[in-house]
């Protein structure tokens, strides 16, 4: 009977696990591909303070990421999930580069829903 109860508890923790490790990765892809959907169109890139801008139609988005979340205009885009920014984009010319972790869950020791993941990538406006 200890045995068939240990199985159970680590089946959960595992199911705990992948249901951390699998929002961190839909909300991580999320980001990038809402942010490069907006850039490749874009007509001006512009590093602005936790962030950057770009021009969309004559209209200037920020993308920011501070206090925990990445935001795009009025909108949040990182949901569920806590970000850390660290240097989050840097512009040379027409190229962007995004990075980001993202984390769900408690990293306390014992703790058994703690996912985290880095997110890089660069992107090239085509106007």
């Amino acid at each position: 009977m200890v045995s068939v109860t240990g199985i159970l508890i680590n089946s959960f923790k595992s199911k705990n696990i992948t249901n951390a490790q699998q929002l961190v990765d839909e909300s991580g892809s999320f980001v990038i591909t809402e942010i490069r959907r907006r850039i490749l169109p874009a007509t001006a890139l512009e590093t602005i303070v936790n962030g950057f801008s770009f021009e969309e139609l004559g209209v200037t988005v920020p993308v920011v990421c501070s206090e925990n979340v990445i935001t795009m205009g009025s909108s949040t885009l990182s949901t569920g999930a806590t970000v850390s920014c660290g240097n989050f984009a840097t512009i040379n010319g027409k190229i962007l580069s995004i990075g980001f972790t993202m984390s769900v869950g408690s990293a306390a020791a014992g703790a058994d829903n703690f996912a985290q993941k880095s997110f890089q990538t660069e992107m090239v406006m085509r106007n």
